[in-house]
């Protein structure tokens, strides 16, 4: 019940933002992209790991990328201090609500970043907030039925497809986008944006 009324919650503020114009909507080539956002679940090592060497890769293009990972517990795994890639939102950084909270969170979502992945392959409610509320151009994750007001892509992500692989998969269509084919799929549509990978 709880999990019900925080997104519903949770859709309303998104709704309520869309109606307020805060966030413009854009799309430009990938090789034109210079901001990039990235979310994403500290989880594993291994699947960090991938994150890591895909931030990498973008930085190495030429992109400016800022990343916040939310770890679902209050101390952050040893393998990722460490490194200390990106900013951590934790348990400690939530809400009765289970919103996200703190300056790094308030100064990415009003980022107007060219492009905003969220890399989570499960629903992650802090992410799902950070998503919703961001102002980037263009957002891209991973398909689902209640985030279509949110994601202008959205790639599926079948059950027996690797982290590794969903990442590449979501690269690789967000790569070959062209600004003037995104447009036409626009008004072909009706004004509407989602563009679904299955």
């Amino acid at each position: 019940m709880l999990q019900y009324i925080r997104r519903w919650i949770l859709h309303f503020l998104i709704n309520r933002e869309a109606h307020r114009n805060i966030r413009v909507k854009k799309h430009v080539d990938f090789k034109d992209v210079s901001s990039i956002g990235v979310l994403f679940l500290l989880g594993v090592e291994d699947e960090f790991d991938q994150i890591d060497r895909l931030v990498k890769e973008l930085i190495a293009l030429g992109k400016d990328v800022k990343m916040i990972g939310f770890f679902p517990d209050k101390i952050i795994p040893s393998f990722y201090i460490q490194k200390l890639k990106s900013d951590i939102i934790t348990k400690k950084d939530i809400n009765l609500f289970g919103f996200p909270k703190g300056e790094v969170v308030r100064e990415f979502i009003e980022n107007d970043f060219d492009l905003l992945i969220d890399l989570t392959v499960d629903d992650i409610f802090p992410i799902d907030y950070i998503s919703g509320m961001s102002r980037a151009g263009l957002k891209a994750g991973r398909f689902r039925d209640d985030m279509v007001k949110v994601f202008d892509i959205m790639i599926s992500k079948p059950q027996d497809m690797g982290f590794g692989a969903y990442i590449n998969s979501m690269i690789g269509y967000i790569s070959i986008l062209n600004k003037t084919k995104y447009e036409k799929e626009i008004s072909g549509n009706g004004g509407c944006t989602g563009n679904t990978l299955s």
